[in-house]
C-alpha cells in the first residue's frame, strides 16, 4: 500500500479539509458558517480568488482543490443517504 502525501511550499500537508482551512488561514481567510457543505463551497470560492490574483502557486491550488472536491462529494453522499 502506498500513501501519497502532498506538501505545499511551506511544508504543510494538505490531506484533509482541516489542512485546507489552516492553509487558507495563512491568508486571513476563515470560513465558518455552521453548514459544512456551504463552508466547502465558500472555501472553493476563496481558493479560486487566491489563484486568480496570483497569491498562491498552482500546485497549492490543485492540492487544495482535490481535497475540497473530495470533501464536497462526501457531503453530497451523506445528504443523499439521509433522504
Amino acid at each position: 500500500i502506498y500513501l501519497i502525501i502532498c506538501y505545499n511550499r511551506w511544508g504543510d500537508v494538505l490531506k484533509t479539509y482541516y489542512d485546507v482551512q489552516k492553509f487558507l488561514r495563512r491568508f486571513g481567510i476563515v470560513t465558518y458558517i455552521g453548514n459544512r457543505e456551504a463552508e466547502i463551497e465558500l472555501s472553493l470560492i476563496e481558493l479560486k480568488a487566491l489563484k486568480q490574483e496570483g497569491i498562491i502557486a498552482e500546485e497549492d491550488y490543485y492540492q487544495c482543490l482535490g481535497v475540497l472536491s473530495y470533501e464536497k462529494e462526501l457531503e453530497l453522499a451523506k445528504r443523499s443517504g439521509k433522504q
